[in-house]
């Protein structure tokens, strides 16, 4: 019992005096205490070792002692910085198109890029240039990324997705995991470290592209934002064998062409939901001069990235259950209750630093990152809330032990809205029971997400009073969105799949056209049953390209590439179907993109032609 209750003290320290997001009502509750971080590597070692084994903080114990994990931390109070609107304007008539991003003016890794001129297409750890001129495209070059020292016959690295920033291409690249050499002061092979770089090539000259320079970090990519000329990049590093004398065992670090470097510990904060040796690194990378300009590091952390232009916010889940033991006649009754919290990390981003400025939470979990939005100073978020409630009785002299038939599981979702301190200001909660999130999309003062069980519900609310948030609307329809997307004033479009109102059994993929000028009165101009059965659109939003002036809605779908428009008194109408090829497995991330007056889809190993006028495919460029 001494040292649960000590393992529970040491809980209520790094939680800033709070064990748990939700206080016995469940009401939200925001953490306050200060951010504490770790002034050296010993401090590190404590907390991890308390993580791995929660009853290890008794002095008599010959293992760690609370003054001993302790001694080594400074607390921080939290910051509390302003952040204005996140995004610029979307420019509704470009010459060519761009990624398509959760905030406008903050681009997101993809496998095809464009400037404008030139496509680049990153497939099977290759880069190809292609000169973008119509039926006259031309390769120009290409090359594979080789980043690691491969003597041993064995490429340790492979590529996932990349940006182009300027005259530079950025390649994002990553380990597997089981294979690695380092020519740093320590060569070693067979780490099991995980780590992601980041390759910079000068393509100035397209035809000729120059290696500049690979920076990296350990960790697996969770996500990365392109910001201007500087790179945030996320990754989240686990730790397993932990050798107190070798910090490297146990502390992440960055990397500047293979040269490593421990990150320091001041950089290292020791968050309150640290119930796993995760670490979340996160490193803001300055393009031009291949420097890593800031690094900065948690214990704890999350899984979920969302950034704006003056704040990035890393989310993750925690799994907790309270329990109450009771007596009753001759057993002992217990009643236990689980459920999720999630917690939140703002980072100040303003003038290139990376600063933990304020932390907090929320019941449930989130569905992905547009579950959240900053808007006017005030972080937003929708989450599902899962509560699981049993009893058990127990006979201690007779070793009876036996679970009730009272089992009941509670789903519910629910909108938060919270200050720039991640104290919650508002929500609307108890929404949609027995149902979950399936697609989330902020605008401005108002929110709409969609939950799904049997039939559609589109929640529309107002948030232009962030103390108190209303649901406006609540339109029910067969079949739910998978993906959100503001087309123009007045419409949101949503990609997802039809179903039976009575079973709720997803039939076929469907497009919908809602009409949003009144929030009171919410409802499904146009719908369309496509005929396919999926799309990685749907769970990949840079999979879909949708401009409302050029009246083009574009994804792939069972290994073709549709191209939709939309009228807005017959509704949806397909302007090409581009046949790439009959198992969409064999290819499901295809892109479309345009340049002045051609489309371009590319997909395998060709790029498909289409004029962008009349949607008349020109022909296909191997």
């Amino acid at each position: 019992m001494k040292k649960v209750v000590l393992s529970l003290l040491v809980a209520v320290i790094l939680c800033g005096g709070s064990l748990s997001c939700l206080d016995w009502n469940g009401t939200p509750q925001a953490q306050t205490g200060d951010i504490v971080f770790a002034t050296d590597y010993d401090s590190v070692y404590a907390a991890l070792m308390a993580i791995m084994d929660k009853n290890v903080v008794t002095p008599d114990s010959g293992q760690v002692s609370l003054s001993t994990l302790f001694s080594g931390f400074a607390t921080r109070a939290p910051l509390v910085s302003d952040s204005a609107k996140g995004g610029s304007a979307e420019n509704s008539n470009p010459s060519y198109s761009s990624t398509n991003v959760q905030v406008q003016g903050i681009d997101e890794a993809d496998i095809v890029k464009t400037d404008g001129k030139y496509i680049y297409v990153l497939q099977n750890d290759k880069v190809t240039i292609y000169k973008a001129d119509g039926m006259n495209t031309t390769r120009v070059s290409a090359f594979e990324l080789s980043t690691g020292d491969e003597k041993f016959g064995y490429k340790p690295y492979y590529t996932s997705e990349m940006y182009i920033c300027g005259k530079y291409l950025v390649v994002l690249a990553h380990e597997d995991g089981y294979a690695r050499y380092l020519s740093s002061t320590y060569g070693y092979w067979g780490s099991g470290k995980q780590l992601s770089s980041v390759c910079i090539y000068d393509v100035s000259v397209p035809s000729s592209p120059k290696f500049i320079r690979t920076l990296g970090q350990d960790g697996v990519l969770l996500s990365s934002r392109l910001l201007g000329n500087t790179l945030y990049l996320v990754t989240s590093y686990y730790t397993y064998s932990l050798d107190k004398e070798r910090p490297e065992s146990y502390v992440p670090a960055t990397y500047v062409d293979g040269v490593e470097t421990l990150i320091a510990p001041g950089c290292i904060a020791i968050m309150p939901n640290g119930e796993a040796t995760q670490f979340t690194v996160i490193s803001a990378i300055d393009i031009p001069s291949g420097t890593i300009k800031a690094t900065q590091t948690m214990l704890g952390g999350g899984t979920t990235v969302y950034m704006s232009e003056k704040n990035l916010y890393i989310a993750g889940n925690e799994y907790k259950y309270d329990s109450i033991v009771k007596g009753m006649g001759l057993y002992d009754v217990t009643e236990y209750e689980s459920y999720n919290v999630v917690n939140f990390t703002r980072i100040d981003i303003s003038d290139g630093k990376l600063s933990i400025a304020a932390y907090g939470c929320a019941p449930g979990n989130l569905l992905n990152q547009f579950s959240m939005d900053e808007y006017k100073s005030y972080f937003r978020v929708v989450t599902t809330s899962n509560v699981n409630k049993w009893t058990t009785y127990s006979d201690g002299i007779f070793g009876f032990f036996g679970t009730s038939t009272g089992h009941s599981f509670e789903s519910t979702n629910g909108l938060y809205i919270f200050d720039m301190s991640l104290n919650i200001v508002g929500s609307v909660d108890n929404l949609a029971p027995d149902e979950r999130v399936y697609s989330v999309r902020f605008d401005a003062d108002m929110g709409y997400f969609v939950t799904f069980r049997q039939v559609d519900p589109l929640f529309a609310v107002d948030l232009s009073k962030p103390n108190e948030p209303k649901i406006l609307s609540e339109l029910k329809i067969p079949g739910f969105s998978e993906y959100l997307h503001v087309f123009s004033d007045g419409l949101l479009f949503g990609l997802g799949y039809d179903a039976d109102v009575n079973t709720g059994w997803v039939t076929t993929m469907k497009l919908s056209m809602f009409d949003t000028n009144d929030p009171r009165n919410v409802f499904e101009a146009h719908t369309s049953l496509i005929g396919a059965n999926y799309s990685s659109a749907m769970h990949n939003h840079k999979a879909i390209l949708i401009n409302a002036t050029k009246n083009i809605i574009c994804f792939p779908a069972d290994g073709d590439y549709l191209v939709y428009g939309y009228d807005a008194t017959s509704g949806f109408f397909l302007r090409v179907r581009i046949v790439i090829n009959g198992n969409y497995y064999w290819n499901p991330d295809s892109r479309g993109l345009f340049i002045g007056e051609f489309f371009y889809v590319v997909a395998n190993d060709s790029i498909t032609v289409v004029d962008l006028g009349s949607f008349k495919v020109l022909g296909v460029v191997s």
